[in-house]
């Protein structure tokens, strides 16, 4: 388009030179007039349309992050069902984003698969609480058979859902084993999108920490880890994740905590645990950072009940 305007103002000022007999000095002055005239105009445009992408972006970002949020909000009230080790999927969702980072993932590839590792385990809604409270490795017969079909579940309640095409495969195929012992298909190895061996790996991980006998530590799941590489959990993606679960606070750090009353909580403050409200009902996840508007409404519903949060090094 620019090129054409280019020639039909060239071919203007040498027809209207041609009329006026005008010699060829005076054609080449008029040609650089129009071109620096053009190259004004295009900077122009160019700047505008650099600031209109610049916008663009912004609101993108804010749209992904309150799509994400909302997602969140849902899957962890769906998550406190019956559970009382706190949010499983923010965990698994904060695992995953972090494994995936260190792959080079995409940020509208880790949005896709933020929003599978939040709705994993959407298909289990309607197990027994037994079922869904023990580990899978407890369970067999009937039960066992019930249980395998919930990723395939999870696809098809999300399939209907615009948009969501790629979370939906990455939730069908989490629960696939690397060497091809998962279910429901017994995909094998790189048959198994990247962004569900990340789920997968993050999912099992906090799942074993939850039921380990020694409790919820570092050295405990390192060696669930080797155990499991290349059994269950891609190798490569091993020394990641245990890097991750590091920087993830995946155990109690009571160093970078500090417990307040409810009535001196800010905006800004980051939820260091679960919050339930004196009835028992929760409020808001672990890791969750408080808001202008969530202050005050959690103020009132908690009063002066103990709250943990992260203590900011930098105050």
């Amino acid at each position: 388009l620019v090129a054409d305007v280019f020639a039909a103002m060239v071919r203007a000022r040498l027809d209207r030179g041609a009329a006026s007999t005008i010699g060829a000095p005076e054609v080449s002055r008029q040609i650089r007039e129009a071109t620096t005239s053009l190259r004004e105009q295009l900077s122009e445009v160019t700047n505008s349309f650099e600031t209109t992408i610049r916008q663009l972006e912004k609101q993108h970002d804010v749209l992904e992050a309150g799509l994400v949020g909302s997602v969140r909000v849902l899957s962890n009230l769906f998550n406190q069902i019956g559970q009382t080790e706190g949010s499983h999927v923010g965990r698994v969702e904060t695992i995953a984003a972090r494994i995936a980072a260190r792959c080079g993932m995409s940020k509208g590839d880790i949005r896709h698969l933020r929003i599978a590792a939040l709705l994993h385990d959407i298909g289990q809604f309607g197990m027994p609480d037994r079922m869904r409270n023990l580990p899978p490795w407890a369970l067999d017969g009937p039960e066992l058979v019930v249980f395998k079909n919930y990723p395939l579940i999870s696809a098809v309640l999300l399939s209907e859902v615009p948009g969501a095409e790629v979370a939906v495969q990455l939730i069908e195929a989490h629960a696939e084993n690397f060497d091809g012992t998962g279910f429901p298909e017994g995909l094998k190895g790189d048959a198994i999108p990247l962004g569900a061996r990340i789920i997968r790996i993050a999912d099992g991980c906090d799942t074993y920490a939850m039921h380990a006998a020694e409790g919820r530590t570092l050295e405990g799941v390192r060696m669930h880890l080797q155990a499991q590489k290349g059994k269950a959990y891609d190798p490569e993606l091993v020394n990641s994740t245990f890097t991750s679960l590091r920087e993830s606070r995946f155990t109690e750090n009571t160093e970078e905590t500090q417990e307040v009353s409810a009535l001196s909580l800010r905006p800004g403050m980051v939820l260091a645990e679960n919050v339930y409200d004196p009835d028992g009902r929760f409020l808001a996840r672990e890791g969750a950072q408080l808001t202008e508007s969530m202050v005050p409404r959690v103020r009132q519903l908690l009063g002066s009940q103990p709250v943990k949060v992260t203590v900011d090094n930098d105050e």
